[in-house]
């Protein structure tokens, strides 16, 4: 007897590159504001920082 399991999954992220001179914190906060701008624009999706 086989059961299946009831629920999914999402995946959002925000990719950000260390640019010349930038901090461990500016990378993140890039970072940071690439996947609060994923997560707003639905489920399932990928957004790199610029």
């Amino acid at each position: 007897m086989s059961q299946s399991a009831d629920f999914g999954y999402s995946f959002s992220a925000g990719i950000a590159a260390a640019q010349r001179g930038d901090t461990i914190d500016d990378v993140l906060a890039r970072a940071d504001t690439a996947l609060y701008s994923a997560k707003m624009a639905g489920r399932n999706r990928i957004h790199l920082a610029t």
